[in-house]
């Protein structure tokens, strides 16, 4: 009972800092955090990722993307109804409720 104290206050604690934006989290550690937390994950979440075909960040809803086990990749239709695939490094920015809670530099 008390490790499960323990853990519990750890992740109140990790959770915490997160929406202070206190700590940076690589985007595979976001990405598990927003699955497998229930509370957490329970928000409306966005992911903006760079398209290098448009040459910008398009923001999408995260319920619109896959995401593959021990992947590297994530896969989602484009306006078009094309399915596509990029990498995660291309994952921009991550909105939750509307408000950012996760970026890495943008190109100009």
């Amino acid at each position: 009972m008390a490790l499960f104290k323990l853990i519990l206050a750890q992740d109140k604690k990790f959770t915490a800092l997160l929406e202070r934006k206190s700590i940076l989290l690589t985007i595979h550690e976001l990405l598990s955090k927003i699955r497998w937390d229930e509370d957490f994950g329970r928000a409306k979440f966005e992911l903006g990722y760079w398209d290098r075909v448009e040459g910008r960040v398009v923001r999408a809803p995260f319920t619109s993307f896959e995401f593959e086990p021990e992947s590297s990749s994530f896969t989602f239709f484009d306006e078009e109804g094309r399915r596509r695939s990029a990498p995660l490094h291309r994952v921009r920015c991550v909105w939750r409720n509307s408000e950012l809670i996760w970026s890495r530099k943008c190109r100009p």
